[in-house]
């Protein structure tokens, strides 16, 4: 997908957050029933108090998660979105050790922020992130970076969101054509990828950029990073899947 694609679809969801963030905040509230599963499986293969990078942080729900899992951590969280980060500052400030950053990491140079270039990290999540980033090579190209964050022993952990497997979301994903037929975007569709979609949130509707993962995609995606891949499991009643891969 080339840079120009890449920086239109990001665009669409840039506003998307933009607009909306007061409302969907208020749909994100609750832990995902997979981070319990996951943490299970994890939680004793972490140092004592690790040090956590949530990228794509959203409201810092992932934060309060582990607090109230009795974790003891320190935290950094990062999103493109200053609205987010403005729900997730209060919502955190009981937490000691909590840092947040706003950065784009799909368009902007470096996975990270610059405060954060030589930063390492215990336990680095992706969740609800990934059908979010335009470009095949894009997403594999962050996870690897990422990847290289994590500590010896450390865990890197992500998500595909499998809507397309769903009828209640398939039923909110509008033809390119008719989208852009409604919007001011120059999009070529011809630069998009096979399943690259527009999704429609809320009343009145309001339009996101949606990528669903194939299970081949999956596959290659977790084979291509440089850590030792440890499990995949489907959580949140087969919504998510889920991949943990760990530095030996």
């Amino acid at each position: 997908m080339n840079e120009e694609t890449i920086r239109k679809l990001n665009a669409i969801n840039r506003r998307f957050y933009a607009e909306r963030a007061d409302e969907f905040n208020q749909t994100r509230e609750r832990a995902w029933r997979g981070w319990d599963v996951l943490f299970d499986r994890i939680g004793s293969r972490l140092k004592a108090e690790p040090r956590v990078l949530d990228l794509g942080c959203g409201n810092g729900r992932f934060a309060r998660f582990l607090a109230k899992r009795g974790v003891r951590f320190t935290y950094v969280g990062v999103d493109a979105s200053v609205l987010a980060l403005e729900h997730a500052r209060p919502r955190l400030a009981e937490l000691e050790a909590v840092e947040l950053f706003e950065h784009d990491f799909i368009t902007g140079r470096e996975p990270l922020p610059d405060a954060l270039a030589s930063s390492t990290f215990d336990l680095v999540v992706l969740f609800g992130v990934l059908h979010h980033v335009p470009g095949r090579a894009l997403r594999s190209r962050l996870l690897t970076e990422v990847s290289g964050r994590v500590t010896s022993g450390g865990v890197l952990a992500y998500t595909t969101w499998r809507f397309d497997q769903f009828p209640r979301f398939v039923k909110k994903l509008v033809p390119w054509e008719d989208y852009l037929g409604l919007s001011s975007e120059a999009l070529d569709v011809r630069a998009l990828e096979l399943s690259d979609h527009i999704m429609t949130w809320g009343v009145p509707a309001a339009y996101r950029y949606c990528h669903a993962a194939s299970e081949e995609e999956s596959e290659t995606l977790r084979r291509e990073l440089p850590l030792r891949w440890v499990e995949s499991f489907l959580g949140d009643d087969d919504l998510n899947r889920y991949d943990w891969l760990q530095r030996d």
